[in-house]
Parts: structure tokens; sequence; C-alpha cells
């Protein structure tokens, strides 16, 4: 109980501070800071132990709650950046933010994408929009 309560608080005060970054500096600001600092992965990660695994879930799981419960809004924006942080930092995941848009009905969305494929949302969710940012782009100079 006292580990979920500290994951919780730790996903809230990243919340909080991703939050505060975001007004502060913008998102083109935030997209290439994070971009930069999280792109050291040197070592691709494979995720087989059982105990890392059931982590990540666990993390992703509490990380909805967090943004269901944050008093300001907390969608696809923030759960990508999020995931994106811990899954490069941590676990030396290379996943990738991207954010596409659809024209019609206009809609924007932010994703996780791991060797082209969805981290954090079904291919489904994603489909229908172009991607027009990615954090491999940013880093890349694309």
């Amino acid at each position: 109980m006292i580990r979920k309560i500290h994951l919780f608080l730790s996903i809230l005060i990243h919340l909080i501070v991703f939050d505060i970054e975001l007004s502060y500096k913008g998102f083109n600001k935030t997209f290439k800071n994070y971009s930069q600092k999280f792109n050291n992965v040197k070592e691709i990660m494979v995720v087989n132990n059982e105990s890392d695994k059931n982590a990540i879930e666990e993390y992703l799981e509490m990380m909805d709650i967090v943004c269901t419960w944050y008093p300001r809004k907390a969608d696809c924006i923030q759960k990508s950046f999020l995931g994106y942080r811990l899954l490069r930092k941590k676990y030396a995941i290379p996943v990738e933010i991207a954010i596409g848009i659809r024209k019609y009905p206009f809609a924007a969305h932010a994703w996780l994408v791991y060797n082209d494929m969805n981290f954090l949302y079904d291919e489904e969710d994603t489909a229908h929009f172009k991607i027009i940012m990615n954090t491999k782009y940013e880093r890349d100079g694309g």
C-alpha cells in the first residue's frame, strides 16, 4: 500500500512539473527539451523479466489514475510525456512520442511508438492521424 502511494505521489509530482514546464515554456520548447533530455538510451533493455513488465504495467495504470484525478486536464499529451520519461530513463526502452492530427473532424492526438507499434493506445485509435511531430525527428534535426 505504501509503495502504491509513493508511486501515485511520484507520478503526480512529475505531472505537476511537466504541466508547469508546458505552461511557462510552451509546447515546442518542452517537446524539444524532452527529446534531448531523454535521448541517451545507451542500451536497449529487453523487458522479458516478469517483475519489470509488472512494474511498467503498474506505472502505466497508476499514471491513468493520476491523470484522471488531476484537477487540471491531463490527457494524451501528459500521458505520452510521462510514459516517455519513465520508459526511456528507467527501462531504456527507445519509445518515441508521436503527435498526429486529423483534418476532418479536426483532432490532435499524442501517443508512444515502439518499433512502429503503438505503446499506449490501440492501433485503431491512431490510424486516422497523420504524424506531424516525432521525438526521433526532433533529435535528428528532421
